[in-house]
């Protein structure tokens, strides 16, 4: 038996140093290397046959930063090729960066390879696109001002012809022909006028539409830019209006309802019948305004809206464009909503009665009216005694001289930024 045991236990001694040995040159022959990234930018995703692309990246050690000194590979893929070639090797300068200019005879994908070093694992860029075209692609941006005219009225449209933005350069295209059209019934389009574009790429159209028409300005192309066409644009013939706006107050308690009201006139003469939208918006936000509530106008052209701000809101009306009438927005109207308030009392020496005024948040209110009211002792029939305002710190002060027992509190009025407070009662005087 111990001859047996003597034999197990050799080769579970011969096992454990076995697999002790591999340990050890599995841990001897582990990869130190740091991991890699390495990115892609083009400087354009279209040129014209002809002209060159800048293809560049970035090699960084995780943990390091840039990597300088190391070479990168640029592969490319022509459209239809089913594998990526070697293009140009170039070494990162001291940022890491690295640099290709391509000149491709047709579209083609490019990437940028890190084989690795001693002390790097190798990586991969993304994948950019560059296309080639043999026309540079165009775009025009279209505006008209005013959009909307009385009859008889003239309006300016203005086109800019540029390259795509895609092309990565959109700069202006000077003496080329814009031609502006008029959408029909039948949604095909009507030449009316054709105009050089200026060296900044832009051309004018004066028209004087008899009734609510839609334009566009088209280019036709050549052999070195690409046909392209801008927006419709839609300029409204209609009788002039304008929309007034008052409100109930111009301060609320929170909660509180206000009324919102406007008259809408064509012509000077109240327009019945008419959609107005009330517009909203935070007074202290960048945000646009929003519809939040929609009316119908009186016989008067009057319309009425109550809502309950909670925050200081700013109104607008809206009476949007008919075919008939053009569209028209009022002045904005502001509504504040009064911020809480609260007064403290004490009574000091039998001949002082002192308080803090405190706004949101409990900070305090300085430069307030504060007004010290007192009544007989229990009999609540409250008179004025005097006013002051408080300092700094909210703090305010009275000197009493109370012949009998006589009840003391501090009252705040409000105003167009406060709600309204007052203070508990403190008695002086009396035995």
């Amino acid at each position: 038996m111990r001859t047996r045991h003597s034999i197990v236990a050799a080769v579970t001694t011969l096992a454990t140093v076995a697999a002790g040995v591999v340990g050890l040159t599995s841990a001897a022959h582990a990869d130190t290397r740091t991991p890699t990234s390495l990115s892609i930018r083009e400087a354009r995703q279209v040129i014209v046959l002809g002209q060159t692309n800048r293809i560049g990246g970035q090699l960084s050690a995780r943990g390091h930063g840039p990597l300088a000194d190391a070479t990168i590979e640029l592969l490319n893929k022509p459209a239809g090729a089913e594998s990526w070639t070697a293009v140009e090797s170039k070494t990162t300068n001291e940022q890491g960066a690295v640099r290709f200019l391509v000149a491709p005879q047709r579209t083609a994908r490019f990437v940028l390879v890190f084989a690795g070093d001693a002390d790097n694992f190798s990586s991969r860029s993304g994948v950019v696109r560059t296309a080639v075209v043999r026309r540079a692609p165009t775009a025009i941006g279209i505006r008209a001002n005013p959009r909307s005219v009385t009859p008889g009225g003239t309006t300016d449209i203005r086109g800019r012809l540029h390259l795509a933005r895609r092309t990565g350069h959109p700069r202006p295209l000077a003496d080329q022909t814009l031609t502006l059209k008029t959408k029909n019934t039948d949604h095909s389009w009507t030449a009316i006028a054709s105009a050089q574009t200026d060296e900044n790429g832009v051309a004018h159209f004066s028209v004087t539409p008899a009734t609510t028409t839609r334009y566009a300005i088209f280019f036709a192309g050549n052999d070195r830019f690409r046909a392209t066409r801008s927006r419709g644009v839609t300029v409204r013939v209609g009788q002039p209006t304008s929309l007034s706006i008052t409100s109930s107050a111009t301060s609320i308690n929170p909660g509180d309802p206000v009324t919102v009201q406007g008259v809408l006139t064509e012509n000077g003469q109240p327009l019945a019948g008419q959609s107005v939208e009330l517009r909203a918006r935070p007074a202290h936000s960048r945000k646009g305004f929003a519809t939040v509530g929609t009316g119908t106008t009186g016989a008067d052209g009057a319309v009425s809206f109550t809502p309950s701000p909670t925050v200081d809101t700013v109104y607008r009306l809206l009476f949007r464009a008919t075919s008939t009438a053009n569209g028209t927005v009022s002045p904005p109207a502001t509504v504040l909503v009064r911020r809480a308030t609260s007064l403290s009392i004490r009574a000091e020496g039998g001949n002082s009665v002192r308080g803090t005024l405190f706004g949101p948040r409990n900070n305090p209110l300085g430069n307030q009216s504060v007004t010290l009211q007192s009544s007989p002792a229990g009999a609540g029939t409250w008179s004025d005694v005097t006013s002051g305002r408080t300092g700094s710190n909210g703090g305010i002060g009275f000197v009493v001289t109370p012949a009998t027992a006589t009840d003391y509190r501090l009252v705040f009025e409000a105003t167009s930024r406060y709600e309204a407070c007052q203070s508990g009662v403190v008695t002086l005087g009396g035995s």
